[in-house]
């Protein structure tokens, strides 16, 4: 996978067949964000993310796609993500950076470890 810029802003190409993107965004430390799943229930309250994968990386360059070790999706729009192994590939197992992300309308701010992210493209 990877991040294209166009005239519409940025796109993500190579994303794994039948998967959805949950949210993009874009942080100050890791670059772009995708956090994607295969198909969800069609009818749920809330949905575990265990298959689920995040990716990071830069604007044209290969993204690095990190394993979930526990997640959810709400029925009603946002979810988080905890990551298996921190970004880069060390494993921090006491300390896995999370991913929380909001419907566009929730003024509450979308987060990566703790820090807001820079931009958000899509949520749902």
């Amino acid at each position: 996978m990877k991040i294209t810029v166009g005239e519409n802003g940025p796109m993500v190409e190579g994303l794994p067949p039948d998967n959805t993107i949950l949210f993009f965004g874009r942080t100050c430390e890791r670059g772009f964000c995708v956090v994607f799943t295969p198909p969800l229930p069609e009818k749920y309250a809330v949905a575990e993310l265990f298959d689920a994968k995040v990716a990071f990386g830069q604007e044209g360059a290969e993204m690095d796609t990190v394993s979930v070790r526990h997640g959810h999706k709400y029925e009603r729009g946002g979810g988080f993500v905890e990551l298996k192994t921190h970004p880069g590939g060390r494993n921090i197992h006491a300390d896995e950076p999370i991913i929380f992300w909001r419907l566009p309308e929730d003024e509450r701010v979308c987060t990566f470890d703790g820090k807001r992210i820079e931009e958000v493209f899509i949520s749902i």
